[in-house]
């Protein structure tokens, strides 16, 4: 499992089959993940970004999920049974994301943070 997801993240990381502008900077890699509810949702959007900003890197779903596993602890415990399942997720990043919120996300923050008006929500 962490072979071949190496293996896939590398070759995403490392391809230059479309140079970057050399105006643009660089995105750190976002942080390992371990599974803590409160930083579900961070993770994910740092991982979004991430690949938005580098889309010839993550053209394939499978790529965009070796990338979001990038995980620790009691994450990367879940991952690997779905990888080693060998899931349908594992080739659709919609499908993962979705059922990786269902396990890891804050139900209690996304539903205040939900709830909260805009303003306090951007202070």
């Amino acid at each position: 499992l962490l072979l071949e997801l190496g293996n896939l993240l590398h070759a995403a990381l490392t391809s230059t089959s479309t140079p970057q502008s050399a105006s643009a900077s660089p995105m750190v890699l976002p942080a390992s993940y371990a599974g803590e509810p409160a930083g579900c949702g961070g993770f994910l959007l740092q991982v979004s970004l991430y690949i938005k900003a580098q889309p010839q890197r993550f053209s394939t779903n499978r790529t965009k999920v070796a990338l979001i596993s990038l995980l620790s602890g009691h994450a990367l415990q879940w991952a690997k049974a779905i990888w080693d399942a060998n899931s349908v997720m594992n080739n659709s990043y919609e499908a993962f994301t979705n059922h990786f919120k269902e396990v890891f996300e804050d139900k209690g923050l996304h539903n205040e943070l939900h709830n909260m008006p805009f303003s306090q929500v951007c202070d």
